[in-house]
């Protein structure tokens, strides 16, 4: 019995530290001033854990594309209760820039929900949506 319980207490020790990965996370849409296809994607966390202070470190992936196009990014942050992350963001046609988002997370990252905008070196600025798409991108 007394082994069952050490067992116990050290799983559950293990557990509390660990890293979730590979977190699916809601719908991502993002659009260009102008007009053309509006790209949907995801945004993911390939890794959550623990931080220090109560803190949860965060890294998250945005993908996105129309099917010709795809743009994608990768930021790690510490979560609050509204984030702001800045996100480097390349596209397959060469174009780089900078998405800028403000997230609004909850607890298991399901119904995470933000907005962004950002510019690319091409000159073409963005609008990006994270979460249900309960709105529009236009311009």
């Amino acid at each position: 019995m007394r082994k069952a319980v050490v067992a116990g207490i050290v799983g559950i020790g293990l557990l509390a530290g660990c890293n979730m990965t590979h977190l699916e996370g809601p719908p991502a849409a993002m659009s260009f001033k102008g007009g053309g296809d509006v790209m949907i994607g995801q945004y993911n966390f390939p890794s959550v854990r623990p931080g220090s202070f109560g803190r949860v470190d965060v890294t998250a992936e945005l993908n996105v594309s129309n099917g010709e196009l795809t743009c994608s990014g990768t930021a790690s942050y510490h979560e609050q209760s509204v984030t702001q992350v800045v996100m480097p963001i390349a596209c397959t046609d060469g174009a780089q820039g900078t998405a800028r988002l403000v997230l609004n997370p909850d607890a298991w990252r399901v119904n995470i929900s933000g907005v962004g905008i950002g510019t690319l070196s091409n000159g073409k600025q963005f609008r990006i949506i994270v979460g249900p798409m309960r709105g529009e991108l236009d311009w």
